[in-house]
């Protein structure tokens, strides 16, 4: 979880926008994502969005045209994470 709370520092810095897409209440997941310090800015109910994800978690980044740029599933290891937060902050592959 400090992964996702520097990368959504990094993305509000660069203008971007978090959203967290989950199975769960949204409520619970607020709840969760609030205890890890992990501040996004919209929690949507996967059943609220066409959205299908093999594993969790589905990291997607998007450009502002919704191009994918990039996306993995499960904990990253460390060159990934860092490869996510240059593409966030640059906004390009």
């Amino acid at each position: 979880m400090p992964f996702y709370a520097k990368l959504v520092r990094v993305a509000a810095d660069a203008g971007a926008e978090v959203i967290s897409v989950t199975p769960e209440d949204k409520t619970a997941n607020e709840r969760y994502l609030d205890s890890h310090h992990v501040h996004v800015d919209r929690v949507v109910e996967l059943k609220d969005t066409p959205l299908r994800v093999s594993g969790t978690p589905t990291l997607i980044v998007m450009d502002q045209s919704k191009t994918v740029l990039g996306a993995w599933v499960g904990e990253l290891p460390s060159e990934d994470e860092q490869r996510v937060l240059r593409l966030i902050q640059s906004g390009s592959p």
